[in-house]
């Protein structure tokens, strides 16, 4: 120890004079400066050792993303090539047919039939390139889940359950707009249970967010996401199921941004897809609901679709 170090120079009769004392002074304050030069000249090889690993790292996540941005732009635009293409044929195909026939009511009705689907396609890539603004009421969110839900289950063999908080606060949003986005979460639950099963929907008010927030959860019994696809479920044109478009994911990313909230996939759970919706709350209060006009006043007419030549696919 440094107590029986002292006590062994004492015993030894050694002894530093003045002069001694003087040139270790010395040499400390050369050393000094050295030592720090020495060690500072380690620690900045040492950062830019640091530094230029960062910067190589940063090149190749910026290759990536590149890579990544260029992949999904091609395949956004052959999804669009592909579908105008088909709509297209669709229309061109029963033109021609309807000139020979004496009575081109049908064919034409299927062309007709093609323009709508195409407009329909537009108005998605509308919302998914800038965006459609949102016409905003105030509204019941967890009676349009269900209703929507329930609409776009009709002749499924998924069933739905819901839990919905009695006290699920108002919200704004455009009620078109949002019934889509359920409609296509409940298309892309019955496309990944095709043999059936529940999808499960509960509503929430998260008042401890700022600002508080409607929380609604849809989630399915189908074999969920793959770990390696989850990053890109809303890149359009982007699906994992065979005969999905990759288009209704994608548009609900943006409706919901264009309502000032957010959708994603939870990744917790261990069984199915469940997709987490979030819309800041109200403090309005909605309108009372007016009566529904007479169910006549509703009807719809159906084409037989058995004498259709050309269908969009």
């Amino acid at each position: 120890s440094l107590c029986d170090w002292s006590s062994d120079v004492c015993s030894s009769d050694l002894a530093y004079s003045a002069t001694d004392e003087a040139m270790f002074v010395a040499i400390a304050t050369l050393a000094a400066p050295r030592i720090a030069s020495a060690l500072a000249e380690r620690d900045c090889a040492a950062a830019v050792d640091t530094l230029a690993r960062e910067q190589a790292e940063h090149r190749e996540r910026e290759r990536q993303l590149r890579e990544e941005r260029l992949e999904s732009l091609g395949q956004f635009a052959g999804g669009i090539a592909h579908d105008f293409n088909n709509l297209l044929a669709a229309i061109l195909g029963n033109i021609a047919l309807a000139r020979n026939e004496a009575e081109p009511a049908i064919l034409l009705a299927e062309a007709e039939s093609a323009c709508h689907r195409a407009q329909s396609l537009t108005k998605q890539l509308q919302a998914i390139a800038r965006g459609i603004a949102p016409e905003l009421k105030v509204g019941d969110l967890g009676a349009l889940a269900r209703e929507a839900i329930q609409f776009a289950l009709r002749g499924s063999r998924l069933a739905a359950q819901f839990d919905i908080a009695p006290d699920l606060a108002p919200a704004l949003f455009d009620a078109g707009q949002l019934t889509q986005v359920f409609h296509n979460l409940a298309l892309n639950a019955v496309q990944a249970a095709p043999k059936g099963g529940v999808l499960r929907v509960t509503a929430r008010n998260v008042m401890d967010a700022r600002p508080p927030q409607i929380e609604i959860r849809c989630h399915d019994d189908g074999p969920g996401v793959p770990v390696e696809s989850r990053s890109r479920i809303f890149d359009p044109y982007f699906t994992t199921k065979p005969g999905g478009s990759g288009l209704g994911l994608a548009s609900s990313f943006w409706v919901m941004r264009g309502h000032g909230g957010s959708i994603e996939l939870d990744p917790t759970p261990q069984n199915g897809a469940c997709f987490i919706l979030r819309l800041p709350a109200s403090k309005q209060r909605p309108e009372p609901a007016a009566k529904a006009p007479p169910s006549a006043d509703r009807k719809s007419t159906r084409l037989n679709s058995s004498h259709t030549v050309i269908s969009y696919a």
